[in-house]
């Protein structure tokens, strides 16, 4: 089943949320916690006023094995929080590999934002995720002629890699820089018309300190809100 985290108008209004946003954090409520969940009522409030009939952002989740994720489910648990968020998570929904199509055509037709969460394997995109890009993103729908449907869209590439970041260079492992394996998946979505985000990369994800990936989530959290943000003009990387 589709995970759907959104504003509901419905149920919570713009003004009880500019309500709860002025009133500070109280002083013995827990500081970060409080100015977090503080800045989150300012987001959501925003949300609730000027997006009131268009979601934020569709996360596509692709990971074979999702129960052995650390980075990766960290990183979803700091995206799905974030106020107007789909999730859409690819091996559950398909676990035959069979992709209802027009399902996954229509889901990316309602959000301008999309994000492309998962591993990378062998330099690339995982196998499900690849399916995925071959199945979906079809001619006449997505590219070539008449395929506008994803034209304006801005794509992110929010993923996790086991090596190194220095092991990404000339003379190490990897033998080229991350950036070189990045420029595929790139290629995909402006071939189809989306702005390109530059991706978020947490390196050494098998050896990842519990600290590290704290300041990798807080990082991310902050990208988050650059992203849903921002209004690029077509073809821009920030």
């Amino acid at each position: 089943m589709d995970k759907l985290i959104s504003t509901d108008c419905h149920k919570m209004s713009a003004k009880i949320l500019f309500q709860a946003c002025a009133c500070p954090p109280h002083p013995h409520s827990g500081a970060l916690s409080a100015a977090r969940a503080h800045r989150w009522l300012l987001r959501v409030a925003k949300a609730v006023t000027t997006n009131r009939r268009k979601p934020l952002m569709l996360i596509i989740h692709a990971h074979p094995r999702p129960s052995q994720s650390r980075v990766i489910k960290r990183l979803q648990e700091v995206l799905v929080a974030q106020p107007g968020a789909e999730l859409r998570s690819l091996y559950e929904l398909y676990p035959d590999f069979d992709i209802d199509v027009e399902a996954e055509q229509q889901a990316l037709l309602r959000w301008q934002k999309i994000i492309w969460l998962t591993p990378v394997h062998w330099y690339s995109v995982p196998a499900m995720m690849k399916h995925w890009i071959d199945q979906v993103l079809a001619l006449g729908w997505a590219y070539g002629h008449g395929g506008e449907a994803l034209r304006g869209k801005t794509c992110w590439w929010v993923c996790s890699a086991g090596g190194t970041d220095p092991a990404y260079a000339l003379r190490e492992m990897h033998r080229r820089p991350f950036q070189d394996y990045v420029s595929p998946v790139e290629q995909t979505a402006r071939f189809c018309g989306m702005n390109w985000w530059s991706p978020f990369v947490v390196h050494g994800a098998h050896d990842i300190t519990e600290q590290e990936l704290l300041q990798a989530s807080a990082t991310l959290e902050q990208r988050c809100e650059e992203f849903l943000t921002a209004a690029l003009p077509e073809g821009t990387a920030p």
